[in-house]
């Protein structure tokens, strides 16, 4: 968690007014010192994952906002158990589809009352102990991709130049 901003939570009804609620309150709750960056794309992030939530899931519709300092977290959790799995495809449209494209990783976590799908976006911000995703190795040669494909985990991770 990040020592400066505290994770945020709100909820939605199951209406088209809500994807532009989760906008506003992205943009007035995202970590200053983390997320200020990434704060556009943290806004279509959170209307994507609730347009979804409105359209296949059931009310309340919640969304949580987490800092931890190298990646913001974005969580929206509907209560619609029987709600189809969630696929990033242009058949079903381009939502999910610009949540793979845009997020660091995302993915889906069952509940007992529903389901929650959630999306990181790096910060920018990378503890001492932590390597870039695209970069160098420590003698300066040739360049280094330390994505991870975790096969059959659910987690959808793809490499992300950090710093541009």
């Amino acid at each position: 968690m990040c020592d400066i901003t505290p994770d945020t939570r709100t909820t939605f009804s199951k209406s088209l007014q809500s994807p532009g609620l989760a906008r506003e309150f992205v943009h007035e709750h995202v970590c200053a010192e983390h997320g200020g960056r990434g704060a556009v794309a943290l806004e279509l992030l959170a209307s994507e994952l609730v347009t979804n939530a409105v359209l296949y899931g059931g009310a309340p519709i919640t969304m949580q906002l987490t800092c931890s300092g190298f990646s913001m977290r974005i969580e929206v959790h509907h209560e619609n158990r029987a709600s189809q799995p969630c696929e990033a495809s242009a058949d079903d449209g381009l939502g999910l589809l610009l949540v793979d494209k845009v997020s660091h990783e995302w993915g889906t976590t069952p509940t007992p009352t529903g389901k929650t799908v959630w999306c990181t976006l790096r910060t920018g911000f990378v503890p001492q102990r932590r390597t870039l995703a695209w970069g160098t190795d420590a003698a300066g040669r040739g360049p280094r991709n330390a994505a991870v494909e975790e096969a059959g985990s659910g987690v959808r991770r793809r490499p992300t130049k950090l710093g541009s």
